[in-house]
């Protein structure tokens, strides 16, 4: 049975994907809308055109990379839907489920260097760069012209990166210390994996930490941290922000990194295919009120698998298997199912992985921030004007224990 909604829409309105009308509800991100709608095939992988959909929910894959409005390589999952947003299915000869190209999977299961394909042979050559151009292509240029947003400068007293748990509790704690704090979220709204573990979590933390709204910019990315050169003010750090509005380059006097964790790669066979979720996605999608399928096989355990299967109790049937037994993921362009150890195999419509998350350090390594590996990350912030909080310093996904550690961040903050 297909993905489905597990609630009635309350501020129902329609999109389109490919010209064919999608009932979404006001607010929720398009691709917590496609998949409501059961539309898992979303985009095409580069070179092989393997089906794609969402998968990670935060930006973190390429699963639902979209044409939207006429603007190409849009993340659905960080996007929110909009009356009449017009979204298109990019890379493909065909249509958004019977993509062409799809034979170059099946003609080179191995793999394809599509750069040296045929380069050399005359009359073939030119012809052979046109079609690897298409094939390794990620969509056509936008509609109209772009042009360049506005940008600014602003010097701030601590930039928080991460409007999770560990950033917003920071943020909270440095507001009650009369501290001036920015907070920056890649996602729509912020909460990160609050969102994830159910609605009451939410709302409990966010009534425990409260941080203004103003002081939050939802829907940025923080690109680069740069710096500190004599030639800039104080000596600083500049932090490169893409915002909704344009580019701000923040000067922080301390800055506080709670960017997370990574979901992690789960490495078996088919991992790819639509309807394959972190524990994370699908507990996002299910707090959206969204069903991944009616049969759900969740692989592993961890916080959100937990609420997740509290969430799906008595509405889809919910089939828990350890991580380890799972060989493979069955299907050819979404889920069917998987293979199991000791040659069995269980049929699903959609699968649900805990693979062990990793700490999202690039912003501090970048930093020049300490990151070692044994066996998995650690990362340990600068003494002086970098900090660390929550997951990404290797803080357990507890709730009380990320908030403990967006405390003790801010402490030190409102000290430097």
């Amino acid at each position: 049975m297909p993905a489905r909604r597990l609630v009635p829409l309350a501020r129902p309105i329609t999109l389109t994907l490919d010209g064919a009308p999608i009932v979404a509800e006001a607010g929720e991100t398009v691709a917590s809308a496609l998949v409501g709608a059961d539309r898992l095939i979303v985009a095409r992988s580069p070179k092989l055109h393997r089906p794609r959909g969402p998968a990670c929910m935060v930006g973190g894959c390429d699963g639902c990379l979209v044409r939207v409005d006429g603007v190409p390589n849009v993340m659905a999952c960080l996007t929110v839907a909009e009356e009449g947003m017009r979204v298109e299915t990019q890379n493909v000869v065909g249509s958004r489920t019977t993509d062409l190209l799809r034979v170059t999977d099946w003609f080179f299961p191995d793999g394809i260097d599509h750069h040296h394909l045929l380069a050399g042979v005359p009359g073939l050559s030119t012809v052979m760069q046109s079609i690897a151009r298409r094939v390794a292509g990620l969509g056509t240029l936008p509609d109209a012209v772009a042009h360049p947003p506005p940008s600014d400068r602003r010097d701030v007293d601590v930039l928080v990166i991460g409007g999770g748990a560990a950033g917003l509790a920071a943020a909270s704690r440095l507001a009650s210390l009369g501290v001036d704090a920015l907070v920056v979220d890649d996602a729509p709204s912020p909460g990160g994996a609050l969102r994830a573990l159910g609605a009451e979590v939410a709302r409990a933390f966010h009534s425990a930490h409260p941080v203004s709204r103003e002081r939050v910019l939802p829907s940025t990315i923080a690109a680069g941290v740069y710096g500190p050169a004599p030639s800039r003010p104080q000596g600083r750090r500049e932090v490169l922000l893409a915002t909704p509005a344009g580019a701000l380059v923040a000067r922080p006097r301390v800055t506080i990194v709670a960017s997370g964790a990574h979901d992690g790669a789960w490495l078996v066979p088919n991992n790819d295919l639509p309807g394959v979720f972190s524990s994370r996605a699908a507990a996002l999608l299910v707090a959206s009120g969204v069903a991944p399928g009616e049969r759900v096989l969740i692989a592993g355990e961890d916080a959100f698998t937990v609420a997740l299967s509290a969430a799906l109790d008595g509405k889809v049937q919910v089939i828990p298997v350890p991580l380890t037994e799972v060989e493979a993921v069955l299907g050819s362009s979404r889920v069917g199912g998987v293979s199991l150890t000791r040659r069995r195999k269980l049929r699903a419509d959609a699968v649900v992985h805990a693979s062990p998350r990793e700490p999202r350090f690039e912003l501090l390594q970048q930093a020049g921030c300490e990151v070692r590996f044994d066996g998995s990350f650690s990362v340990r912030g600068a003494d002086g004007d970098v900090l660390v909080a929550g997951e990404v310093a290797g803080v357990p996904l507890d709730v009380e224990a990320l908030a403990a550690s967006g405390h003790a961040a801010a402490e030190r903050a409102a000290t430097r």
